[in-house]
């Protein structure tokens, strides 16, 4: 059976690195690593982080600070590296958000397509237009395609994917006035024998039809070789000198489209043709719809600008940062204000289960009017694509009567037992294996027969991490109180880690998780209290 969960912290840590192209585990891969010391203590982070031993946090950033260090070697200007930077952030923030706000009953597969379709797609949307102005990135003299959506894949009159890799080449041979053999084998001819140009040409065209690139490294070595050889070609015909910026557009813009292109192919050979273009179209319209709602922010720079006379880059580098965090400050708050409006008018038009309440053109359009069009647009699609996953009937009763079993403290043994039995005769074991669990806990906690509550604590604790969504709050501070009673300092420890990395308070910690004193204070309180449960 499918696991039901959402992805875990290491293995999205692990897929990033996966999709950048970037070799961290291979010896000699890449000299980010100044000596083995230091790859080894990577390594070793890593580790931590898909185990999630103490220190999650920690870990995380010491990973994440490695790939930047990575994607330092291949950005043009140290602006484009913080722009990654802070994209990853609001990434992460929303990531460990949907952690303790929203469960799943989902497969993996499943919930990772909920995920792109209701989060991911308008979180990095938002992102790339915010940043793009916030670090006043068109002022940088980098050159990118001129395609508005280069990055993207296209569909092709015969149907077929054109991925960005490929785009991006096309890019690099037009502007350079080269062909694909001319530019990456310049001079080519029957008698013509480098065999390492041929190998690269050989690659090139593959990329060209769409084949894959696993490694950035490959790609990188061929973009140098071909800016090497068209330097060195003595004929004027095919002699090409590129400047130190040209080169490094060029590599930081194939950089950005093979890491673009490793993802859409995964997620075409995991969901299909037309998941992936309704996920082009999604992206496409939200960034369209986000464009008039930056006109105003543009405006406004250009005011304070020509007003002030501004003309020296920091001063305007300052300007838009600041005037763009305003800017989308205030979109934060329309969109919590939004957000409640619109759960409010879904609660008063409910129909039946399963259903969502029709929203009329006149309703939308008068919402536009006073938040936006991005903002509604955004909202509703992610609405509409939610309501495509919604759990089914038995599901909801499943989980209605498992939570009035785990929080009764009435609860029989026998009942446990019964409703155990019925979940598993209609397949939902999966799904709710952790009320399962947490029920049988809290049966024995109330008996005081702590180590039986202890041994499916545990399981509830690991069960829960990745679906229960808003139950985590008092599971977790359950398991780490059960924890301290059994006296496992480490797994104390492994549990508070957790709740500092997903933002939730534990009872007697609060803020003062790195306190060593605070910890041991906390661990020996929950040794002898007793809570109602």
């Amino acid at each position: 059976m499918a696991k039901i969960a959402f992805p875990t912290l290491g293995e999205v840590v692990k897929y990033l690195f996966k999709i950048s192209g970037f070799a961290p585990l291979s010896r000699g891969s890449n000299s980010v690593f100044e000596s083995e010391t230091q790859k080894k203590s990577f390594l070793k982070a890593l580790d931590r982080l898909s185990n999630e031993t103490i220190s999650l946090e920690q870990n995380f950033q010491k990973v994440l600070e490695t790939f930047l260090q990575f994607v330092a070697h291949e950005a043009p200007d140290e602006r484009f590296v913080a722009v990654i930077a802070h994209g990853i952030h609001d990434v992460y923030v929303q990531y460990r958000d949907l952690l303790v706000n929203e469960g799943t009953y989902l497969s993996k597969k499943e919930s990772i397509a909920w995920l792109i379709k209701t989060r991911l797609i308008s979180r990095l949307c938002l992102s790339q237009q915010k940043l793009f102005y916030m670090y006043n990135l068109s002022a940088r003299n980098v050159k990118f395609p001129e395609q508005e959506f280069w990055y993207l894949p296209d569909l092709t009159e015969e149907g077929d994917i054109e991925w960005p890799l490929t785009k991006a080449l096309k890019w690099v041979y037009e502007f350079t006035g080269t062909s694909i053999t001319q530019f990456h084998y310049p001079g080519k001819s029957a008698v013509s024998d480098d065999a390492r140009l041929n190998q690269n040409l050989e690659n090139a065209f593959r990329w060209n039809q769409g084949k894959p690139c696993r490694s950035w490294s490959t790609l990188k070595q061929n973009l140098l070789d071909s800016f090497k050889a068209l330097e060195n070609y003595s004929e004027p015909k095919f002699h090409r000198h590129l400047d130190k910026s040209t080169k490094e557009s060029v590599l930081f813009s194939l950089f950005i489209a093979h890491m673009s292109t490793e993802a859409c192919r995964d997620i075409q050979t995991t969901y299909g043709q037309e998941f992936l273009l309704d996920c082009i179209r999604l992206f496409q319209q939200s960034s369209n719809d986000l464009k008039q709602d930056h006109s105003i922010l543009k405006a406004s720079v250009s005011k304070i600008r020509d007003r002030n006379k501004i003309t020296e880059r920091e001063a305007l580098d300052e300007l838009w940062y600041d005037l763009t965090q305003q800017f989308w400050q205030y979109y934060s708050y329309k969109a919590r204000f939004f957000a409640k409006l619109l759960q409010s008018f879904l609660n008063e038009h409910a129909v039946d289960q399963g259903e969502s309440p029709q929203i009329t053109a006149e309703i939308i359009a008068k919402w536009k009017k006073e938040f936006g069009s991005s903002l509604v647009n955004i909202t509703i699609a992610e609405l509409e694509n939610s309501a495509k996953f919604q759990p089914s009937a038995a599901f909801l009763e499943f989980y209605h009567d498992g939570s009035k079993l785990r929080s009764s403290r009435t609860s029989s043994l026998s009942e446990i037992q019964v409703f155990e039995q019925a979940l598993k005769s209609a397949n939902l074991n999966e799904e709710l294996c952790w009320i399962v669990s947490w029920s049988y806990a809290n049966y024995y906690y109330r008996r005081s027969e702590y180590k039986f509550a202890h041994e499916y604590f545990c399981q509830a604790f690991e069960q829960g991490k990745y679906r229960a969504g808003k139950e985590q709050y008092q599971l977790l501070n359950q398991y780490i109180e059960s924890c301290a009673k059994q006296n496992e300092w480490l797994n104390f420890k492994k549990g508070v880690a957790w709740a500092t990395f997903v933002g939730l308070e534990v009872r007697w910690v609060r803020d003062d998780h790195d306190s060593p004193k605070a910890l041991k204070k906390a661990f020996d309180i929950f040794k002898t209290a007793n809570y109602i449960v």
